[in-house]
């Protein structure tokens, strides 16, 4: 399902009923506070802009507000203070969707919500497309749907960026042994599980279960056939040792100096 489908489908699943009758704050829900999520909000200009701040601040404490005028920046610097979620407040779509295209890079790693409280489906379905993470009209959902949502899409961007950043990690380690676009996704996982084993020795079975597909088991021989591949694929101070009868091991030498001035 797509952005625009998930808030159409959102749409139909909401209670549009008085908010009064509830009568609950975020803070209020256990396992809704949100006071370690450091928020931004960026308002545009409108007459809509209190009520929206009014119904933010019944869960974020300390916003950082900014007044959004076109052509500015500052918004954006995390030069004084960093942030977690930046929220867009309005009710101009067009203008909306231009801040968040034009800001793409900036907002990398930033939970990105649009907050409205004068909005059609249509409205919100366009802004999911352009690149916000969530789109949240005031008049149709309450406090604690909104904490746990932020909640919940926090915890997913956090697990994806601790994946990112293990991969740049890995990509990082491989590329100081050999040049790691000539290498097989096998050759990788092999490799990465040399690195990540302790003394970098692992036995024959970690290796042939680390290059398998699932309910398989590649043999011995074939698992002899890639480490002698991989090993011409190692920059010079790098080998693959055998360890007798055990498995293999990664050796990594000092890098040779001759030469060098």
């Amino acid at each position: 399902m797509n952005k625009a489908s998930a808030i159409l489908k959102m749409d139909s699943e909401v209670c549009c009923s008085d908010h009064s009758a509830d009568g609950v704050t975020g803070e209020s829900v256990q396992g809704l506070d949100l006071s370690d999520i450091a928020f931004r909000v960026m308002s545009l200009q409108d007459n809509g802009r209190e009520d929206r701040m009014n119904w933010l601040r019944q869960g974020i404490t300390q916003p950082q507000e900014y007044a959004y005028r076109e052509g500015e920046t500052n918004f954006l610097s995390v030069a004084d203070r960093d942030y977690d979620v930046m929220i867009v407040a309005g009710n101009d779509v067009q203008r909306m969707k231009r801040i968040i295209t034009r800001n793409r890079v900036a907002l990398h790693r930033k939970l990105k919500i649009c907050v409205m409280n004068q909005s059609v489906p249509a409205d919100r379905a366009q802004l999911l497309m352009a690149g916000f993470d969530d789109v949240v009209d005031i008049g149709r959902v309450f406090w604690p749907e909104f904490a746990a949502r932020v909640r919940a899409m926090q915890t997913r961007m956090i697990t994806a960026i601790g994946r990112q950043d293990a991969k740049q990690r890995e990509i990082s380690q491989l590329s100081q042994i050999c040049n790691q676009r000539r290498l097989t996704w096998r050759e990788q996982d092999m490799l990465l599980s040399l690195l990540h084993a302790r003394d970098m020795s692992a036995s024959l079975m970690t290796l042939r279960r680390s290059i398998s597909p699932a309910g398989s088991l590649v043999s011995e021989l074939h698992l002899r056939v890639l480490i002698s591949q991989l090993r011409r694929k190692l920059f010079d101070h790098v080998e693959i040792s055998n360890v007798r009868g055990a498995g293999y091991r990664l050796v990594i030498h000092t890098r040779s100096t001759d030469g060098v001035s």
